[in-house]
């Protein structure tokens, strides 16, 4: 019996994944999209950090914060900045945290529907796509090789049987 089977859940793996990360990415873009949509709430800072993760010669830098604020009496509280927003060794993560360490008070968006979700930084940045961009590598890379692995293993590649002598 050919084993060569079993290299199909594994192209199905990376298509799945590629999927999802894609999926995943996009959601978080238009979730970006719809804040600046939503009503607007003064929020006050609780906490206000910025870590430095993994070895510190990778720079790999995150701002974690903390805030609450009020909608219709009640009290929430928060520690989103953005729906992309996330660490990574890109500039940017220490002037974030300048500015948020001189704040006190900073405007932060809420969902109407479930005032629980907010977020203190709106607005549609290039960064937000990667996701978008490596799951389309895997999903594509997926169907390509699953692609040329399945012709490659069904079609033959003998041209004698297709050849017809007539004489």
């Amino acid at each position: 019996m050919n084993a060569s089977w079993i290299v199909y859940p594994f192209f199905a793996l990376f298509i799945i994944a590629g999927a999802s990360i894609m999926l995943h990415g996009m959601g978080d873009i238009l979730k970006a999209r719809a804040i600046e949509t939503w009503p607007k709430v003064d929020a006050k800072l609780i906490h206000c950090e910025l870590k430095t993760i993994g070895d510190e010669s990778e720079d790999t830098q995150e701002v974690t914060v903390s805030y609450s604020y009020e909608v219709n009496g009640r009290e929430f509280s928060n520690n989103k900045i953005h729906p992309c927003y996330g660490y990574s060794n890109l500039d940017g993560h220490t002037e974030l945290y300048t500015r948020l360490k001189k704040a006190s008070v900073v405007r932060a968006r809420y969902n109407a529907v479930d005032p629980q979700e907010s977020f203190i930084v709106v607005g549609h940045y290039g960064i937000s796509v990667v996701p978008v961009y490596i799951g389309l590598l895997f999903l594509g890379g997926g169907i390509c090789f699953l692609l040329l692995f399945h012709f490659g293993l069904t079609d033959s590649s003998d041209f004698v049987s297709g050849l017809e002598v007539v004489k």
